[in-house]
């Protein structure tokens, strides 16, 4: 690799960090299930599933419906409809987590512990967040 393309590499990356670092305010999401599971076993993710509840990622870095409620056993969705790329992040729950959700993707998770967890896409953080509540 010439110098000239390490300074352009090292330069891009910088420039990235600086970027999303000015997204957030480095708070992060959390997880409060029920006494009765742990955040270990909050769901599954799940393909080519009935949605009980989808949440739209959308122009302006926010989720909407922002809180949605579901029973134990139900999937929610989430479906990017915007531009840009953004994350579906629950703070202990590398497993339902996504680590991106391109433009036109979608993300399914099927919840199967009582609780409510918290969210946030962790580019747009803490504007674009949100809370699934899990009923029994």
């Amino acid at each position: 690799m010439t110098t000239v393309a390490k300074r352009l590499l090292i330069g891009s990356a910088t420039i990235f960090a600086l970027a999303l670092a000015a997204c957030g305010d480095g708070s992060t999401a959390s997880t409060s299930p029920s006494s009765s599971g742990s955040a270990a076993t909050a769901g599954q993710p799940v393909n080519n599933v009935t949605a009980d509840a989808t949440v739209v990622a959308q122009t302006g870095n926010s989720f909407s419906p922002q809180n949605v409620t579901v029973k134990v056993g139900q999937v929610v969705e989430w479906k990017n409809n915007d531009s840009i790329a953004h994350t579906v992040t629950f703070n202990g729950q590398d497993a339902i987590s996504t680590s991106l959700l391109n433009p036109g993707q979608t993300w399914e998770v099927k919840f199967t512990t009582a609780g409510t967890y918290n969210y946030i896409c962790s580019f747009h953080q803490p504007n674009m967040a949100g809370t699934v509540t899990v009923t029994a």
